[in-house]
């Protein structure tokens, strides 16, 4: 699969509704840092300017919603959910 160019821009995981998705649930900002390098495919989100990517954790297939910021070379992630 062919990544984009945002797909190497600096991953950001500071927003408010991500923190709260972290805790309830039970992952951290390293595990999924640890997601995101074993992601398999990218696809564009309903979201305008956001997009879907693919991946597994604790050995299922989990989603990570993704907007990348291109002036500051930075990835946010959104949220993050088991499928």
């Amino acid at each position: 699969m062919d990544w984009p160019v945002w797909w190497t821009y600096e991953l950001i995981c500071e927003n408010p509704h991500l923190q709260k998705r972290m805790a309830e649930r039970g992952f951290n900002e390293v595990e999924l840092r640890e997601t995101m390098q074993n992601a398999t495919s990218w696809s564009p989100d309903p979201a305008v300017g956001r997009f879907r990517v693919e991946t597994r954790f604790r050995n299922a297939p989990w989603r990570v919603i993704v907007e990348p910021d291109v002036a500051a070379r930075q990835l946010h992630v959104v949220t993050a959910f088991e499928v």
